[in-house]
């Protein structure tokens, strides 16, 4: 009989961390997923850490307390990931967003958010934005971008350091309470034991849930970004139109919303995006159309970007639930799940660790646990 404390299921960003958090724990774990390392969303993303576009207190809350998070473990483990406090920028191009935008930056910064309305020459930030499309501009100083697959790599070599066991490509067809604990079977007729098992498996968790016969509310929103050569044009900090806030917290429209979203990386690309689409579980394709209006849309904040050459485009899948929160808790005794992060998977994916270890010792995170519970859906 093969035994663990734990087994995670999930590779991506969340069930790293949470890979993470049982090894300093001490636990003997397993970390298992269907195909490679970080194969899902994770992959699939941009990297981004914002404040800027929660609209909420408690969002801001959490938001802030996963910063801090991210900030111990880069003292902790180093900085493989590449994370760059280089901040964002929300741009109203519309006369009726100036002052709505106003309001926002007032919103967090009375709650302690670290931001300011540009007054002036914000071209001293971004010299290549649109004038005449650039109504008001409000800066967010030290949102961070970092590399996702350099991330989860990295942390798969920190836990297997500390002797977690790496499983990949390898598929859970059966979970099953016994006396001796979960019993978990794989697609290759491997039998596992654990006494607590996390499920970290995004937009597919229902299908893992369904082994024990249950569901929770989340639905997959695809989103697509086009890269491009970067050439010479500089782009500072993460630039998004503050339209892209309303696709955030849009969570019934069941049309295809885009906003312009801008930034460049550590490897010489500019990301445009970004689309939120209802198209099932596909996560393969694009569509042209789509595309064709989230450069046009970018264009018009940064007019430059017209010039260069485009490499290529791809999408990923967000978990999506009904009121924007994730859902991160204890689903039936000693199964955890923590999943529907939407577009703050790597914002939230620190503290969610955290999180789901205060089930187990109670810490300064404890207080988010009713929040995000899976039992507000009454699953």
């Amino acid at each position: 009989m093969i035994k663990f404390d734990s087994i995670v299921i999930g590779t991506g960003i969340v069930g790293s961390f949470t890979a993470l958090e049982l090894c300093k724990l001490k636990q003997n774990i397993l970390v298992i997923d269907q195909n490679g390392l970080s194969p899902g969303t994770t992959r699939s993303c941009d990297g981004n850490i914002l404040v800027a576009d929660k609209t909420t207190k408690k969002l801001v809350e959490i938001t802030n307390d996963g910063k801090k998070l991210w900030k111990d473990f880069i003292r902790e483990f180093g900085n493989e990931c590449e994370y760059d406090e280089k901040g964002s920028i929300l741009v109203a191009t519309q006369k009726d967003d100036a002052k709505k935008l106003g309001d926002h930056v007032e919103f967090q910064k009375k709650i302690g958010v670290n931001c300011s309305l540009v007054n002036g020459n914000y071209n001293l930030l971004e010299t290549h934005l649109s004038k005449t499309n650039s109504e008001a501009v409000a800066h967010w100083p030290d949102d961070a971008q970092l590399q996702p697959m350099k991330l989860c790599f990295h942390i798969a070599d920190i836990c297997s350091n500390l002797n977690a066991k790496y499983n990949l490509y390898e598929k859970i067809i059966k979970v099953e309470k016994t006396k001796n604990g979960i019993e978990v079977t794989s697609s290759k007729n491997k039998i596992y034991f654990c006494d607590n098992l996390f499920i970290c498996a995004g937009v597919w968790t229902n299908d893992l849930l369904a082994l024990i016969n249950k569901k929770i509310p989340i639905k997959p929103r695809k989103g697509s970004i086009v890269v491009l050569e970067r050439g010479d044009l500089q782009i500072n900090t993460k630039i998004s139109d503050f339209s892209y806030n309303r696709t955030v917290t849009n969570t019934d429209s069941q049309d295809t919303l885009v906003a312009a979203v801008i930034e460049s990386t550590k490897s010489g690309t500019i990301l445009c995006g970004s689309s939120r689409e209802f198209t099932g579980f596909d996560n393969t394709k694009t569509n042209p159309e789509v595309l064709k209006k989230i450069l046009n849309d970018c264009v018009k904040l940064v007019p430059k970007l017209k010039d260069l050459r485009i490499i290529r485009s791809y999408s990923g899948l967000r978990s999506l639930t009904p009121d924007e929160f994730p859902i991160i808790g204890e689903i039936e005794p000693n199964i955890y799940v923590a999943t529907g992060h939407e577009g703050s998977g790597h914002s939230l994916a620190t503290v969610t660790a955290k999180i789901l270890s205060s089930y187990f010792f109670t810490n300064e995170y404890s207080h988010y646990k009713d929040i995000v519970s899976p039992d507000r859906f009454n699953v």
